[in-house]
């Protein structure tokens, strides 16, 4: 995403402090599958950090633009973070409906690209449902959205995925399942939280975030967003063919 709004020495900073955290998530990730329990694991302290650093990412200076402003936008992605926004009943982008690509749940899959796209709406993204298409090769549907804010505006492509591999039910700790949200001793779990679900939340509330203070991205974004990824992206390459014109556009 385009970035002039963070020093390099501050970005270096978070991006320290985030390695660390990703550190202990791979530590932690290791015991668990040492124990056989497959679970899906985000550390709640490196999902606060993601939100503020995608929003500071997100914020593109201007000539005349604010330091305070900035701030504010940052403050504002926070907040929805450290007031419960990311556990709330449609985030992250619907880890309570199972999207197993490995088994035949075409319809949840469907429901949670629909569920990406209204929480976008709900955050003031406005994000235009092009549309959810699939292909004979594909094995899920697919959702290409786009904000398009000028024509002189640099435009970006954001993808990524909403299905998961199998939930494996049975492997979970007492208390815990792959279709709902917990956290518990300072870590959020849930199939998708961190792959590939809890990024779209925290993509949609920054984009939000700098929205709401500032009224505009100052870019184009499309998003492309499938459903088939931890099966190879069947339909993948079909899909971007046929859509070539909506996702063409220069990149920053």
């Amino acid at each position: 995403m385009p970035c002039c709004g963070a020093t390099a020495a501050g970005l270096a900073h978070i991006l320290r402090t985030h390695l660390r955290h990703k550190r202990a998530e791979v530590e932690a990730a290791r015991a668990f599958a040492e124990t056989e329990e497959p679970q899906a694991v985000f550390a709640r302290q490196s999902a606060s950090l993601v939100i503020r650093m995608t929003a500071a990412i997100i914020w593109r200076r201007e000539p005349n633009g604010s330091r305070m402003s900035r701030d504010a936008a940052i403050a504002r992605a926070a907040d929805y973070f450290d007031s419960g926004g990311f556990q709330g009943p449609t985030s992250p982008a619907g880890v309570a409906i199972p999207t197993e690509s490995q088994k035949s749940r075409a319809r949840g899959r469907a429901r949670a690209l629909c569920r990406i796209r209204d929480e976008a709406g709900a955050r003031g993204t406005r994000l235009r449902l092009a549309g959810c298409c699939a292909t004979p090769k594909a094995r899920g549907p697919f959702l290409v959205g786009e904000r398009h804010e000028g024509a002189g505006l640099p435009t970006i492509l954001a993808y990524g995925h909403g299905d998961v591999i199998r939930g494996l039910e049975a492997g979970w700790k007492p208390g815990l399942s792959p279709w709902r949200l917990v956290e518990t001793d300072g870590r959020y779990y849930g199939r998708g939280v961190a792959d590939n679900k809890g990024q779209h939340t925290i993509n949609i509330a920054a984009l939000g975030a700098v929205l709401a203070v500032r009224g505009r991205l100052g870019f184009n974004i499309k998003w492309l967003i499938e459903m088939g990824e931890e099966t190879g992206s069947s339909g993948l390459r079909e899909v971007c063919e046929e859509n070539r014109e909506l996702l063409r556009g220069p990149t920053c």
